[in-house]
């Protein structure tokens, strides 16, 4: 078994993270400038396994987990209104390797990518 998890989104927690990320960013200035005692990322990344539901992946490897990870996503429902996932190695809670998000982008931003 592998030391990986999956834990599924809500629209709400990942707003409040990319805000309080905006903060950091402006506080700090980049991402290689923020303080590592600073909670560099919202509450997505610092709620411990106990008081979140997780699922447990196989996957050994990065990539395996990210592949592992979408193959979940694709499988499960999403009525309860879901609309992302992140994955991160347990042993490391707060080293997140993918967060998804797949709510439809605004006009305003698909034009410009």
């Amino acid at each position: 078994m592998g030391t990986y998890r999956m834990r599924f989104l809500w629209p709400d927690e990942i707003d409040a993270d990319r805000a309080h990320y905006r903060q950091l960013l402006e506080k700090w200035g980049s991402d290689e400038a923020i303080d590592d005692m600073e909670h560099a990322f919202g509450s997505l990344f610092w709620q411990m396994l106990e008081r979140v539901p997780c699922m447990a992946l196989s996957a050994r490897k990065d990539q395996e987990a990210i592949e592992e990870a979408a193959i979940q996503w694709q499988r499960h429902p999403r009525l309860d209104g879901r609309v992302g996932y992140l994955i991160f190695d347990r042993r490391f809670t707060d080293c997140v390797i993918e967060v998804c998000d797949f709510r439809p982008k605004p006009a305003s931003i698909s034009k410009a990518a």
